[in-house]
């Protein structure tokens, strides 16, 4: 069944079908049902490469996660991040295209982006980066691409979805003070991520505002894996007493 097909069974033009389809609010809501009636009893689907072209949108939206694939396997945050946004994107009726740049090669992930984000497959991107400087970050940005990032970077001024890891840290070692221990150790991420930086700037305030000076000692730094942390806790219990 065609545009034409569904207009000419609901006694409509062409173009109040489009509106309908496409959630224009300017048809009134007698017309707009009778022409959802023909569309459910038709069981008509629109030709996604037509509507793209009308309407200049995709009607997809990208996740791009830039870590390896086994990692996103692996770690437990990943697959809920990619169902959050499976989630949103169905209920908004979008596409989700999963993106993973899988290479540390620059060029690699340059190649990516021009294929995928210049040549307009996409009408915007979520991307999950927590690194400062991320290349990829400041390119979205200068491209004017919409887009979200999952995580923060503290050098662009762009939209995005975080937890408040600086305060949580705070939090978390005030409660310790305020319990009376004064050797607290910190398992931290790699310093190129916003979140640990955020983290042991937190470490530190709590420390500072109860008059303590942190011990390097006892920060030790990990990856955001069990081996890692695993690793992390060996360097920490090597320390006496």
């Amino acid at each position: 069944m065609t545009l034409e097909e569904v207009a000419s069974l609901a006694g409509v033009s062409r173009s109040t079908v489009s509106r309908v389809i496409n959630g224009d609010h300017r048809v009134s809501p007698a017309v707009r049902e009778r022409v959802q009636d023909v569309i459910r009893v038709h069981n008509y689907h629109p030709n996604a490469a037509a509507r793209s072209l009308a309407s200049r949108r995709t009607r997809i939206l990208g996740l791009l996660i830039p870590q390896p694939v086994g990692s996103i396997v692996s770690d437990p945050f990943f697959p809920r991040l990619i169902q959050g946004v499976a989630e949103a994107c169905n209920a908004a009726d979008r596409t989700l295209s999963l993106l993973m740049d899988t290479s540390a090669d620059p060029t690699a992930a340059a190649r990516l982006y021009r294929r995928v984000v210049r040549g307009r497959h996409l009408d915007g991107v979520v991307i999950s980066s927590s690194v400062v400087d991320d290349p990829t970050v400041a390119q979205l940005k200068e491209d004017r691409f919409p887009c979200v990032l999952v995580g923060r970077d503290p050098r662009q001024e762009m939209s995005f979805v975080d937890v408040y890891d600086r305060e949580a840290a705070q939090g978390a070692v005030a409660h310790l003070l305020a319990h009376g221990y004064r050797r607290i150790g910190m398992i931290n991420g790699p310093a190129n991520m916003i979140a640990a930086i955020d983290r042991h700037a937190g470490y530190v305030a709590a420390h500072q505002k109860a008059g303590l000076r942190p011990d390097p000692a006892l920060m030790a730094e990990g990856d955001f894996t069990r081996r890692g942390g695993y690793r992390a806790m060996q360097t920490l219990l090597g320390h006496p007493p």
